[in-house]
């Protein structure tokens, strides 16, 4: 193993102990239509929250998406973001977890194609409204070869809006190989589904087969595709199909 190599593999483990000593550590992976959270030692994630919010007031049922992110120099712009990261953060904290975040440290899984800004408004927002202990930002392509003991991988990452493929060696990121494809992920088949059930699919009654004058679009709400695409694309190993 290169020199680099094996202070990358000796950062890993300082990591590793640094976490394990830790009472109360929360990892995060911020994802543009999920966000996934638990505690260190969790052998996987105890919440999968949508990544967006509700708005406040007059316009509760309007749903704020939180990314794609896009940067911007408008300070209107940066204002309205961290606003809604706070909300999705005191969510995250009050609701769901119910826990003081002055006590947390903070792992914060990310993506090599992040830009900068992104990492400074979370941080921002964790440190002066939250008071959080500290904050650790890792690449979670390294941490998934990290979960299960390997040094070198590919990892294939495919997201909501699109797919990432990160090779690794000697737990180092090779980004001049790193690939992002946008457009193929999770969203395109969603539009796929909504295309065509809206061409094809028609409105019945339950327990027969009257069709009921309604369109087809007009009961695709995103959180009944989300379903459909989950329901469907769950794919489990042969021998967990094959017991009783």
């Amino acid at each position: 193993m290169s020199k680099s190599g094996q202070s990358a593999m000796a950062k890993l483990r300082s990591l590793d102990k640094a976490i394990r000593s830790a009472p109360d550590t929360l990892i995060l992976d911020i994802g543009a239509a999920y966000t996934k959270i638990g505690f260190e030692g969790d052998p996987a994630p105890r919440f999968f929250i949508p990544t967006r919010i509700h708005g406040r007031g007059l316009e509760h049922d309007k749903i704020i998406k939180i990314f794609p992110y896009k940067p911007s120099s408008d300070p209107d712009s940066i204002r309205q973001f961290e606003k809604a990261l706070y909300d999705m953060f005191s969510d995250l904290f009050y609701n769901h977890y119910q826990i003081n975040p002055k006590e947390c440290r903070m792992l914060i899984l990310e993506s090599v194609f992040s830009p900068s800004s992104l990492r400074e408004s979370i941080a921002k927002c964790l440190f002066l409204s939250y008071q959080v202990h500290s904050i650790l930002f890792f690449p979670h392509s390294i941490a998934c070869l990290h979960s299960v003991g390997l040094e070198e991988g590919l990892v294939i990452d495919i997201g909501h809006t699109g797919t990432r493929i990160t090779p690794i060696s000697s737990a180092t990121i090779l980004l001049s190989l790193c690939r992002d494809i946008p457009g193929f992920g999770g969203e395109y088949i969603l539009d796929w589904l909504r295309f065509n059930l809206c061409k094809q699919a028609s409105l019945v009654k339950v327990g027969s087969l009257e069709r009921v004058d309604k369109k087809v679009e007009d009961v695709l709400t995103q959180e009944y595709l989300e379903d459909i695409r989950c329901r469907l694309c769950a794919v489990r190993c042969v021998e967990e199909t094959r017991k009783p």
